[in-house]
């Protein structure tokens, strides 16, 4: 009876320091996203406003004065078919309908990425428990989430929708309830209408369905809930194309698919970059290009240069590149979970389409930006690996 007391008081103690460091973690993330907002808005407000803030801030006044999805061009109105409309409505309903400055709209930001957070913590909480606060963590530390939540651009509710889609599509997963794959469809089309990258994201959320039907051998659902979610996922978006068709005469979501058919910004940075040489194969160029690119793409630890402040920066960048080594660990010892759990074969699938799609459109102009959808994926495989880690340890004694 002794031992199962002293061993109650020592899970009770555990616990307690458990919940005070979860307390601190998120304590000081939120002071330092208030800090930093408040740093932005009174110190440096222009640097919130980048090229292509304008143009979505144009998009939402066009938007809210004359109803059209357009820029003004040598003062013709020119439909706008490279950018799609989601952002654009959400400036245009809170900044110029609602009359929010703009320094609201960046608190909001901050708000729906402190929102990520606790949707990924959630996800984790419904297929690894142990690992639900170091998921939500990883997204409430991470320095590309924190500094594009401060800038006028679609990131941060781009990024709080296709949480949202994960969250739906997991609960889906785990508890086969059709709304719930309702509401996965619904959410992974307003993230498209945002930003169009999560466009061919349904076709492998499709085949994931089909493989876990045909897992559990549910046969009646097999193809009744693929169907259903390709036809609400790609119905919805065929609406956009066929407003676009109309002005056009070209069938696209977005004219982006038209550009980047055959992936040229790849092929020309490649071939420039890294010239073949006499007689030597494309393929090597191709390879030195990806490999760089990736190495832009997933190891920049964000940057807080649009503040106008040295030494925020380089705070950024030391608290920035061990903490990316701190889930890249993680993230390699959670790999191990792809064998015994379908789930997070998903996650990885997920992880390689936004990699793949973005070297293959942004190549060389990959950046710690683009890294943003990937994040969440990433934490939740990430923080498993470190309950392994830590797992292994406890075993050996080595910690408690």
């Amino acid at each position: 009876m002794s031992w199962r007391l002293r061993e109650f008081k020592i899970n009770k103690t555990a616990m307690l320091k458990n919940n005070k460091l979860a307390i601190a973690v998120i304590g000081v993330a939120l002071a330092v996203k208030l800090f930093l907002f408040v740093y932005m808005s009174l110190f440096a407000p222009e640097g919130r406003i980048l090229p292509d803030s304008q143009d979505y801030l144009n998009n939402a006044s066009l938007l809210a004065a004359q109803g059209a999805f357009a820029q003004v061009i040598d003062g013709n109105l020119r439909y706008e078919f490279f950018r799609t409309p989601g952002y654009a409505w959400f400036l245009c309903l809170f900044h110029y309908w609602l009359k929010i400055p703009l320094f609201g709209i960046v608190f909001l930001q901050v708000l729906l990425s402190i929102a990520c957070a606790w949707i990924t913590y959630r996800i984790a909480a419904e297929i690894d428990p142990p690992s639900a606060f170091l998921s939500g963590a990883i997204v409430l530390l991470s320095p590309p989430i924190t500094t594009t939540a401060l800038l006028i651009l679609s990131d941060a509710l781009f990024l709080f929708l296709l949480t949202l889609f994960l969250l739906f599509f997991v609960c889906y997963w785990k508890y086969r309830k059709f709304r719930l794959l309702l509401l996965a469809a619904f959410s992974l089309v307003a993230a498209t209408y945002v930003r169009p990258v999560t466009y061919y994201l349904g076709f492998a959320a499709a085949v994931f369905i089909l493989y876990t039907h045909l897992q559990r051998r549910d046969w009646p659902r097999l193809f009744l809930d693929t169907g259903i979610f390709l036809l609400l996922v790609y119905g919805l978006l065929f609406i956009w194309q066929l407003r676009n068709y109309y002005h056009t005469q070209l069938f696209f979501f977005t004219s982006i698919q038209q550009e980047y058919k055959t992936f040229p910004n790849f092929e020309a940075y490649a071939l420039t970059r890294f010239p073949p040489g006499p007689g030597g194969l494309r393929f090597f160029s191709y390879v030195n290009e990806a490999w760089h690119d990736f190495f832009s793409l997933m190891a920049r630890p964000g940057t807080l240069k649009y503040l106008r402040s040295y030494w925020l920066n380089a705070a950024c960048k030391v608290f920035g590149y061990p903490f990316l080594i701190f889930c890249w660990c993680g993230f390699l010892a959670g790999l191990s979970k792809l064998k015994a759990s379908i789930i997070y074969r998903f996650f990885f699938l997920a992880i390689l389409y936004f990699i793949v799609l973005t070297i293959g459109m942004v190549a060389a102009s990959c950046g710690e930006r683009y890294q943003v959808p990937i994040i969440p994926f990433f934490a939740l495989i990430s923080a498993s690996g470190w309950i392994k880690i830590k797992d292994y340890f406890s075993r050996r004694g080595l910690i408690h």
